[in-house]
């Protein structure tokens, strides 16, 4: 069975490159939810392997959607990694007192993004020829680039393009054509 990835963040920006970044990796498209409320509800309904939950969010904050997971003894066991823009000591003071397993601040790298799903999850197995082998191994044609704005955290010699109607994080210098 793949592994459940749920993002509870209210910025759509970020959820299109953070599922970008998550695909590229080889995870299947994560659940979403733009709201603390929806965050909480989905996490309950799909019971997730792990949870990326920004801190600002409408209806109620990050803090308390992890709160109420970590003390419903159907989620409690759910990873939840903090994915904020608050980097204060007393922030993730606050975090780990919720009782977040994790904090990665904004903004990320992919790196860091892949190597936390890769700790919680375990690594992801592809097959041959598997486009998410990219970065090591062939060129790609790529269909589109896909811009995400100014918004978006740096990730140095990557970028996101869309193949097949799948988003990839990919190594700027594996581009053999761009239509």
């Amino acid at each position: 069975m793949a592994a459940k990835i749920l993002l509870v963040e209210d910025e759509p920006a970020a959820v299109e490159l953070l599922s970008a970044i998550l695909a590229g990796g080889g995870y299947d498209r994560p659940l979403v939810a733009f709201t603390g409320p929806e965050g909480v509800d989905t996490a309950r309904a799909e019971l997730p392997d792990l949870v990326l939950l920004d801190v600002m969010l409408p209806g109620f904050d990050g803090l308390e959607v992890c709160r109420l997971l970590k003390s419903d003894p159907r989620t409690v066991n759910v990873h939840t990694c903090m994915l904020t823009a608050l980097a204060q000591v007393t922030d993730v003071l606050k975090a780990m007192r919720a009782h977040a397993d994790d904090y990665i601040t904004k903004p990320f790298t992919s790196k860091a993004i892949l190597d936390k799903a890769a700790q919680v999850l375990g690594p992801v197995r592809f097959a041959a020829g598997d486009p998410a082998l990219l970065p090591d191994q062939t060129p790609v044609t790529v269909v589109r680039r896909v811009s995400l704005g100014s918004t978006g955290p740096a990730m140095p010699g990557y970028q996101i393009a869309e193949r097949s109607g799948r988003l990839r994080v990919v190594p700027a210098g594996h581009l053999v054509s761009l239509r």
